[in-house]
This record gives structure tokens, sequence and C-alpha cells, in this order.
């Protein structure tokens, strides 16, 4: 679309100046260099604009995944504590001392979780020297000290 304006524009005044009329625009199309550096700088606006926006959307969709992930592994935690509360009230079942039971009872601290995670992403960012720094990382980097 963007061509065809800008041929058209060149066609019609190289046409008014074969004519013998007055070009709007003569060569070498001064008007038609500024109106296309002004539609780049309208194009590049809105790119910036929207690749802001999609950063945005990516950042929350990453923190609503990580309450998420933390939500349900504080649900598997009470799961194993009613569990095993459950396996010690039984009679029928000889009593035992479980310590990775007792271990994966305990839900995650949330703030420890965090910590982690900003700790990770700076990290990542001294060794790349950007923000390649990701919660993924993190959280498999806070699963694998726990």
């Amino acid at each position: 679309m963007l061509t065809a304006i800008a041929a058209g524009w060149i066609s019609l005044n190289l046409l008014a100046a074969a004519l013998g009329y007055g070009a709007i625009d003569p060569p070498p199309f001064p008007g038609l260099g500024l109106a296309v550096s002004l539609v780049s700088l309208y194009i590049v606006v809105l790119i910036l604009a929207t690749q802001r926006r999609e950063y945005q959307l990516a950042q929350l969709r990453e923190q609503l995944t990580l309450e998420l992930a933390i939500l349900s592994e504080q649900k598997t935690a009470k799961v194993i504590q009613l569990l095993e509360e459950s396996r010690r009230d039984n009679p029928l079942i000889r009593n035992r001392v479980d310590q990775e039971a007792e271990a994966m009872a305990q839900p995650a601290d949330p703030q420890s979780v965090l910590d982690a995670i900003k700790e990770t992403h700076a990290e990542a960012e001294q060794i790349s020297g950007g923000e390649d720094g990701h919660v993924e990382l993190a959280t498999k980097i806070w699963l694998d000290q726990k």
C-alpha cells in the first residue's frame, strides 16, 4: 500500500514535469522523504508500544504462574499433612517416622521463594549482562535447594 502511494507520488510528479506543469514535489522528492520519515517514526512508536505491552502481559503471566505454583505446593503440603495425620491415627497401620513426608508436609515460604527469584534474577543479569533471568529458572533453583 505504502509502496503504491510512493510510486504514484513519484509518477505524478514526473508526469507533471514532463507535461510542462509545475511538479508539486520535484525530484529528489523532499516532501515524499519527509512523509516516509514521519510514517516510519509512527511505525516505530507503535512497535515499541506493542512490545512494551506484550512484555507487561508476559510479566503478569509469569507472576500468576508462580502464584499458582506456590498455592498448589501449599495444597500438596496440606494433603501430605492430612495423610500423615491419618496414618498416625489409624490403629491398623504401624506408626513410624517418615522424614521425607515430614519435610514435604512443610509448605513453602512465599518470601523465601521471592528472595530466591530475586537472587537468581540478579545472578542471571550478571552472567548475561542483560535481563535474561527467568522465573522458571529461579523456581527450579529454589526447588533444588529445598
